[in-house]
């Protein structure tokens, strides 16, 4: 059987901009076109929630679907028929990011503050494009640092409620090096008093500074108290199966992604099938299964930040298939994970191993 590669750690100077988007503990997919997105209360935004307006929140049902192109077109016709300029150009920044187009995700956020320069939303976006740009490596990441921080704290001055943009700041204090100014006493100080304003966000996110402090007992200490408090939430059960999976408690890992699957299928579900679907992979256990959850994931998880990439999940589908001797079927899955992904070297070293 040709051997396939295991996972590699990325490293950390070109991982910055990842990590920073990995911050984003807790963005969701937007609601279903028509209903409303309720933002917290004492919200100050200038530029209202793409949301709230049915034919945005139509094109970022698209975006997240993986229709970049149908959302696209439907922006455009949103334009044309007069919806608002800074809540497109959030909409245009925000489907730039679900395309891996960081300058063009920057340059629309860049519109979206020029044209509401009070919008907590709009300096948020811009926040979120950075991070994007940042993961081209040290030089990239270090460059566009300083504007990164500028506009995730004047998006938290312009909206304190801003829960997102609160995880986002705790996530970049708890990821990035000290000399970059992160801060992991900090974050655990604000993800705490986070609970406040969002127990259930708070929580989780203050079990994955622990977990980033290498407290694994504390951040599963939280997140207990965060399963009694909120028992039937998917994120609570997945954020405790990828940590119980790290300590290799494997068993609890799969239990607690079981848990989460239970839910509705939202981007923790997603989350979910994909963790315990690799982990059987890995284990080289229950392989039929482990395939069966890739293939659905690459055909229904929406895009996300957060999220596996599609390409990851073809990549893990071509494993499963090796694992069971199904040689073309495998090479097909990696041609495809490099379709999506051309860079993807793992998936170029598996496809190779196969020979012709």
């Amino acid at each position: 059987m040709p051997p396939v590669s295991r996972p590699r750690r990325s490293p950390s100077l070109a991982a910055l901009g990842l990590a920073l988007a990995l911050a984003a503990c807790s963005q969701e997919a937007p609601p279903p076109p028509g209903a409303a997105a309720a933002r917290p209360a004492g919200s100050a935004d200038a530029t209202g929630d793409p949301g709230t307006n049915a034919a945005l929140a139509g094109v970022r049902a698209l975006g997240y679907a993986g229709d970049l192109d149908a959302a696209a077109e439907a922006l455009g016709r949103a334009r044309a028929d007069g919806a608002p300029p800074a809540q497109v150009a959030l909409v245009e920044s925000e489907l730039a990011r679900l395309a891996d187009d960081a300058d063009g995700a920057v340059a629309a956020a860049e519109r979206a503050v020029e044209l509401a320069p009070d919008s907590g939303a709009a300096h948020h976006a811009l926040a979120r494009a950075l991070t994007l740009r940042m993961r081209g490596g040290m030089l990239a990441a270090m460059g566009s640092l300083p504007a990164f921080k500028r506009a995730l704290r004047r998006a938290l001055e312009l909206d304190p409620s801003n829960v997102d943009a609160h995880a986002d700041w705790i996530g970049f204090l708890a990821l990035v090096p000290g000399v970059a100014g992160g801060d992991r006493d900090r974050a655990l100080e604000l993800a705490r008093e986070l609970q406040a304003l969002d127990e259930r966000r708070g929580l989780v996110l203050t079990s994955f500074v622990q977990s980033l402090r290498e407290e694994p007992g504390d951040a599963l200490a939280t997140l207990d108290v965060a399963a009694e408090r909120f028992p039937d939430d998917a994120e609570v059960h997945a954020t405790r199966g990828m940590i119980l999976a790290s300590e290799e408690r494997l068993d609890e890992a799969r239990e607690a992604f079981e848990a989460a699957l239970a839910g509705a299928r939202d981007r923790h579900h997603y989350q979910a099938l994909y963790q315990l679907a690799k982990l059987r992979i890995e284990a080289g256990v229950e392989l039929e299964e482990a395939l069966a959850a890739m293939r659905r994931y690459a055909d229904e998880a929406p895009l996300a930040d957060l999220l596996p990439p599609r390409a990851g999940a073809h990549w893990r589908a071509g494993q499963a298939l090796v694992g069971l001797g199904r040689t073309d079927e495998a090479r097909a899955a990696f041609e495809r994970a490099l379709e999506l992904q051309p860079g993807f070297e793992q998936a170029r070293e598996d496809l190779e191993a196969l020979g012709d």
